[in-house]
This record gives structure tokens, sequence and C-alpha cells, in this order.
């Protein structure tokens, strides 16, 4: 790394910053018969940066117990209503998430590399895959039973033998280039449409015009703004297939312009980077953190596996 000084916190003081930062730190007033606007989950959302997606409901969906440990008096419906609304967009990060519409263009250049590494999976199904936007450009949004076949093929999570519907492959293999988008979920079930259809315009043009330098950079700044606290180890640096040595001398260009920080972490070994911009508040939490006694009051949060603070298990085990 550069020859940068490092700044050099304590454990404690990094807790609190990333609690802080993930809108965990503060007391969760819950006012019975409170019911959150959809404004008040889009500016949770945007805090956050994106909120990760997962079908498995032991006690509800990942999406909404994240919003719930941050936003009181949330219902599940205010998602769908901003997903609906165009507010949202599903997409992929490090995992399937949502995001705010007006991040639509910096995931571009993405969209773009993943055609390409995906153009022989296209192949095989390329029949399915373009009966399957002419439907939808003839009868509009449809439904994922909309689309039927006997066939059978590997799917993504299949491990013993070709399980999923080509159809159903189809779709996921749509929406992760970015030629399809859900616009509403029911249960399970999505709702797919075209981007045309979907998203604004003025963002479709910018998406259509944006250097690809430019939206990696700005999917960068996203990612470490979602992170915080970040480091080179995480495959899914960026939020790209980004190689090691890659993300070392991307690191190294962002600490040499003073974009990013090096940090010295009291008790972890790893190396771990914030941007300059939090470097003031991590400060206030380190002077803080010398002074602070436990309150044994504070409100209690329930978090799921997937929360965004457990995205980095490697750095949960580094700090708590």
């Amino acid at each position: 790394m550069p020859s940068a000084s490092r700044l050099a916190v304590s454990r404690q003081a990094i807790r609190r910053f990333l609690l802080d930062a993930q809108d965990l730190l503060g007391d969760h007033h819950y006012r019975p018969g409170a019911v959150a606007t959809s404004g008040q989950v889009l500016r949770a959302i945007r805090r956050l940066e994106a909120v990760q997606l997962d079908p498995v409901a032991a006690v509800e969906r990942n999406q909404h117990l994240v919003l719930a440990a941050r936003v009181p008096g949330y219902t599940p419906v205010r998602l769908q209503q901003l997903l609906v609304q165009r507010r949202i967009f599903e997409y992929w990060g490090h995992a399937a998430c949502v995001f705010p519409i007006e991040d639509y263009p910096i995931f571009e250049h993405k969209r773009r590399q993943t055609r390409r590494r995906l153009r022989s999976d296209f192949e095989r199904v390329r029949p399915v895959a373009r009966a399957v936007l002419a439907r939808l450009e003839r009868e509009g949004p449809l439904p994922t039973r909309a689309f039927t076949s006997e066939q059978r093929v590997h799917g993504w999570w299949d491990v013993k033998g070709p399980r999923t519907k080509v159809t159903s492959h189809a779709l996921n293999l749509l929406a992760y280039v970015g030629q399809v988008m859900v616009i509403r979920r029911e249960g399970l079930e999505r709702h797919f449409d075209l981007p045309e259809r979907v998203v604004p315009p003025e963002l479709l043009g910018r998406a259509r015009d944006i250097d690809p330098r430019e939206a990696d950079r700005a999917l960068l700044m996203k990612y470490m703004r979602a992170y915080r606290i970040f480091d080179l180890r995480d495959w899914a640096f960026g939020w790209r297939r980004v190689p090691g040595l890659n993300r070392r001398a991307i690191v190294e260009r962002l600490i040499r312009a003073g974009t990013v920080i090096p940090l010295q972490i009291d008790g972890v070994r790893g190396s771990y980077y914030m941007l300059a911009e939090d470097e003031g508040r991590l400060r206030r939490h380190d002077r803080r953190a010398s002074q602070a006694q436990q309150n044994t009051d504070a409100s209690i949060r329930f978090l799921a596996p997937l929360d965004n603070l457990l995205w980095r298990r490697e750095r949960i085990a580094d700090f708590f």
C-alpha cells in the first residue's frame, strides 16, 4: 500500500461507527399503531444503499426484517409499493438486492459485462429467451407462471441434475443481464416487464450514454458507502468481478487521491479501509467510545442473517 499513514482507531469505535452508519445505534422508537410511509422506507434504502432480497421466510423474508429493524411501523406492503411505483428496482450487488431507481445507470457496465460473460448460457436457451421477450413486448407485464415448459435444464441452484424449467432459467438470465425487470412480487412469484416500460426515460438515456469507467467508479463508491468499512478480501469488491491484484491497485489510487483512508484497528490484523468523508464521524465515535458507559436501557434490534451489517462475516468476527 502507499505510504499514507493509517488512521489508528479502537475496535469499540469501529463498532459504534458501523452501527451508526447502519442506522442501528440510536433508539428504535416504535409507537403502537404507527405505520411507516413509503417515503420513510425509501429514505432507509437510500441510507443503506441496498437491501438484500431472500425468499426464505422462517420468520419473514430478509428484506422486510432489515427494514423493520430500522423503520418503526414498517410493513411489507411499503416495499411492494415502492417497486410498483418504479422508485426502486431489483438487481445484483453481492446478491439480489433492491436499489433506489436513480442508481439504475451506474449498473450499466456491469450489465454489459454480464451479457458477455453469460453469452454461452444464453446460446443454450436463446429461442426460449426470444419467445419470452416477444410475449412481454406483445402482452405487457406477465407473472412467472405465464411461462410454462416441460423441458428442464441445469439451473443455477441445481446440483442433482436438470430440474429448472427452461422458461424459468431464461427469465433468470434475462433479469441478470437487465433485459427484463421485476415490477412486483406476490409471495414468491415475480412479475416481469421490459426495462423501457419500467425505468424513467431520462435514466434509460443516461444508462445508454454512460462511460464504462464512470459507471464503475460510481458503483465502487456506492459499494464503499454501503459497507463503510471494507477490505480487499471481499470477492464481491465493488459489486463487480475484480481480481485481487486489481482491487489493490484501485484502492492505492483512491488513497493517493485522498478518497480512501487506510485504518489501523486495535487488535485486528487484517487491513481495512474507509472513505475519507467518514473520517470525522469515526473520530467522534472514537472519542465517545473512550468515555461511554454501557447503556443497559438501549433498545434491542433483532437482525436477520442477511442483514446489511452482517454481509461480511469476516468483518464481524474481526470487530465484534
